[in-house]
């Protein structure tokens, strides 16, 4: 049994459908415990859920140097298998190392992520039968629309870069940091935060927060109870990161 983590930053308000979420993922890596082929991962799709099978490849480029001169060569790889539906907001990545369940916007809750991802990860588990998960993550990408103007990154922002203002206003701004939890230091971090384009007046900031924790020492069941834990730490970064006028633009916009 894992502890509940107890949160390192109260949280001020609960946003709930005011939440600037674009898009929430958990993600199971594994070590399979046998040899599975693309042909039996398509057997995950089942077309009543996801009728729609994308190829995930992945493409490799190398650049050498010889007498001769430089020389590029590329390959692709057929790595698994993007299950979607044009019916509900989800999709699945599956792999024969591991699968990715992601909720795309509108976010509706992390009761309805996390029961999903528990379906999918229940077909996947019994297909692959993994020896062992060898990286549980949770990853939360949030878009901040701030107004338009002359803006003050420490108004906004508890985390930041700064130029002197003799020097002008950054057009563009992109800051990345890795953490540790400072009580659990098996639960990690990345938190990039950056501009972005934006169709409507008012600069728009991405707040990308990928939590993860290694290798996991129990059986596969204890994803279950290791996956709270990492929310209250992306919940930490997330109100921790931004300041009180932040946040009370989110919940009114």
């Amino acid at each position: 049994m894992i502890a509940p983590l107890e949160p390192l930053v109260s949280i001020r308000t609960n946003l709930g459908d005011r939440a600037p979420i674009v898009e929430a993922l958990i993600d199971v890596q594994v070590e399979p415990g046998r040899e599975i082929s693309l042909d039996e991962l398509r057997v995950l799709a089942h077309p009543e859920r996801f009728p729609i099978v994308e190829p995930q490849v992945e493409l490799n480029g190398e650049l050498s140097f010889s007498e001769a001169g430089p020389a590029l060569s590329a390959s692709q790889a057929h790595r698994g298998f993007f299950l979607r539906s044009s019916s509900h907001p989800f999709v699945v990545q599956v792999r024969p190392n591991g699968m990715t369940v992601s909720r795309l916007a509108p976010y509706s809750s992390w009761d309805d992520l996390a029961s999903f991802a528990a379906e999918e990860w229940t077909r996947f588990e019994q297909l692959v039968a993994p020896k062992a998960v060898s990286r549980l993550g949770l990853r939360y990408i949030n878009k901040v629309v701030l107004p338009a103007g002359h803006l003050r990154l420490e108004d906004w922002f508890n985390t930041h870069s700064q130029m002197p203002e003799v020097l002008g206003q950054m057009s563009e701004f992109l800051s990345r940091a890795q953490i540790q939890h400072p009580k659990d230091p098996r639960l990690m971090a990345l938190v990039t935060v950056g501009s972005t384009p934006n169709a409507t007046p008012g600069h728009a900031f991405l707040m990308d927060i990928d939590v993860w924790t290694p290798a996991l020492a129990q059986s596969s069941v204890s994803i279950w109870e290791v996956l709270p834990n990492l929310r209250v730490f992306k919940n930490d970064i997330f109100f921790g990161s931004i300041t009180d006028r932040t946040l009370e633009r989110i919940r009114t916009s």
